[in-house]
């Protein structure tokens, strides 16, 4: 790949994804943004995911902070396969095809992880609520380290010792016109 491209900078994962596109990275001189195209949505998630391994491990016990939601379902699916069924020949086979150095799986729980956000009031045990998700996804999920974790816990934050969400808010109500008065 060429430096008049752009490309100079990018990683193996990467490298191989433009060559598996057929496309350049970058069209120049309109396009001004390097772009890797892949065919449909779960192939987001996957090259994502793949891009994800391939910086966890080179950058063991740096500090993480994913994103929630419906948009990293994807990735979520697949970073979780390839931690469990690393040592399957299959998952090897997919790995360096992609230039994930398959001898050498990430220390998950060398990561520090932050919560980027919340939805508040909500009580932690709710389904919706990203500390529930982050918690399911990716504290348990990918085997992070639940003592290095910065989590957002609606349950305690703001809350008097005395207190409770649902003292707070019976019926689960916020009057949102409490903003602008």
């Amino acid at each position: 790949m060429s430096e008049s491209t752009g490309s100079g900078h990018l990683s193996l994962v990467e490298q191989k994804a433009v060559e598996r596109s057929g496309q350049q990275l970058r069209y120049e001189p309109t396009e001004k943004t390097n772009v890797i195209i892949v065919e449909n949505f779960p192939d987001l998630g996957k090259l994502t995911a793949m891009r994800f391994l391939e910086w966890a491990q080179q950058n063991e016990g740096w500090t993480i902070s994913l994103p929630t939601g419906k948009t990293p379902e994807h990735f979520i699916k697949w970073v979780s396969y390839l931690l469990k069924s690393w040592s399957e020949p299959g998952t090897q086979e997919l790995l360096a095809s992609f230039g994930v150095e398959p001898g050498k799986k990430p220390k998950m729980d060398s990561f520090h992880f932050i919560q980027i956000d919340e939805f508040y009031p909500i009580n932690t045990q709710q389904h919706n609520s990203f500390y529930y998700y982050v918690k399911k996804f990716y504290i348990k999920g990918f085997g992070l380290d639940p003592k290095k974790a910065l989590l957002i816990n609606p349950n305690e934050i703001g809350i008097p010792e005395d207190e409770t969400l649902e003292t707070i808010w019976p019926d689960n109500t916020v009057d949102l016109s409490l903003r602008t008065k």
